[in-house]
């Protein structure tokens, strides 16, 4: 659209007001809705290499703000890309000084736990990890990354990996009240032990079944072969030609 053009567009009765209509507006039950747009002015966004520090900053936390509208309204394929998009802006860092890198650097790490959050309500778990991966490489002490992962682990059937993230979390703050509550933690890591046990049962009933003695099979019944019946045939042709004889 150009500045000053006009479009319609028509909003069937099931996606407006519906069977009961909007008494307010005048709007009767299930009418057909028809919206005209007038375009008055639209600004192009800038361009990486074209922004300032500045512009750097405001565009990423304006990214991320969409990011947690969406999410919190459950549009978890929107907030990916708002988020994805915020972190393109923020590490796009080399006019930065060192204090600004410094500040970039506390928002990527907030942006990629959201980011990571979101991936793990999607049940995109692989991508979860990566994303919390990015975080610790620079934060081996982040909480929230650390049991993100635990718990992405865990829903992977990484039992083992899951458990030490959850202990790592309780040993390095065993008493945070404010990221994570300690059984809050303790429960993930009671129930990962479940799963564990639960593997470790299905294993053993399953090794159990593979190497269990096969029940033996009834030997058959002693049956005269042919060979044998015919060479008694011929002995006792032979005794009776014996008995002629004499």
């Amino acid at each position: 659209m150009c500045s000053g053009e006009q479009s319609e567009f028509k909003v069937l009765p099931s996606l407006a007001f519906g069977s009961t209509g909007n008494e307010a507006l005048k709007v009767p039950p299930d009418a057909t809705i028809l919206y005209t747009i007038t375009l008055h002015s639209f600004e192009n966004p800038p361009e990486l290499w074209d922004m300032s520090t500045e512009t750097h900053f405001s565009e990423a936390e304006r990214f991320k703000t969409q990011g947690n509208d969406a999410f919190r309204t459950g549009q978890y394929q929107r907030a990916i890309k708002k988020y994805e998009h915020s972190l393109k802006i923020i590490k796009d860092d080399n006019n930065f000084n060192d204090d600004e890198k410094k500040n970039a650097k506390a928002i990527v790490a907030t942006i990629a736990s959201n980011l990571a959050l979101t991936y793990y309500k999607q049940q995109e778990y692989g991508e979860c990890l990566t994303k919390v991966n990015e975080i610790l490489n620079d934060d081996p002490k982040n909480l929230k990354a650390l049991v993100r992962r635990g718990q992405s682990h865990m829903m992977m059937g990484n039992n083992d990996l899951a458990k030490e993230d959850f202990k790592r979390a309780l040993e390095i703050e065993p008493n945070n009240q404010v990221l994570f509550f300690k059984k809050d933690v303790k429960k993930l890591i009671a129930a990962n032990k479940k799963r564990i046990q639960e593997h470790r049962d299905r294993e053993r009933q399953l090794y159990g079944n593979m190497f269990a003695s096969k029940p033996k099979k009834n030997k058959p019944q002693n049956v005269p072969s042919e060979k044998t019946t015919e060479s008694k045939e011929k002995e006792e042709i032979t005794t009776a030609e014996s008995s002629e004889k004499n």
